[in-house]
């Protein structure tokens, strides 16, 4: 499957191309209920979550991508720091994470890893936009302490500029 995901993503992929406004295409996605239930949400929480529409706006700042993710039931803006900045912070359970976001040829990778009791967990975002430049892919992982990687596609449709 993962091969088939690469067709049409052979460039290099630019901050440029990322920017717009991204609506997620919940059929054409994966289900994400086990990455959000190993993350540690209860079963309310898990399903509103999984079946929320969310469009994100992405945006150049400075050296930063600013990703604006928006649903009916929030908005929330992430700081995604290109120039090899590492920021860190705590968890509102007082959990230490750190963040990195870069380009690896035709991907924006984000990953997060935060310091659970049981060891640490880690979430990784890859980005990239297909070829006719209408489709942002997905492609969201997370391991947690002794358990498998959970890994979820989950595909996005531009709507505007």
């Amino acid at each position: 499957m993962w091969s088939l995901l690469l067709v049409g993503l052979a460039h290099a992929l630019t901050p440029q191309e990322l920017v717009g406004t991204w609506k997620l295409d919940l059929a054409a996605s994966q289900p994400v209920d086990a990455l959000l239930e190993a993350a540690g949400m209860g079963w309310v929480e898990r399903n509103a979550l999984a079946k929320l529409p969310i469009t994100q706006v992405i945006r150049i700042e400075g050296t930063d991508l600013t990703v604006l993710l928006d649903t009916p039931v929030g908005d929330r803006t992430e700081r995604l720091p290109l120039a090899g900045e590492v920021k860190r912070g705590v968890t509102k359970n007082g959990e230490p994470w750190e963040m990195r976001a870069g380009f690896d040829g035709a991907w924006l990778h984000t990953t997060m890893s935060v310091v659970v009791p049981e060891g640490r967990r880690v979430f990784t975002i890859r980005r990239a936009i297909e070829a006719d430049g209408t489709v942002l892919r997905q492609k969201l992982e997370l391991v947690a302490p002794g358990k498998a990687p959970l890994k979820a596609d989950r595909i996005f449709r531009k709507v505007g500029a």
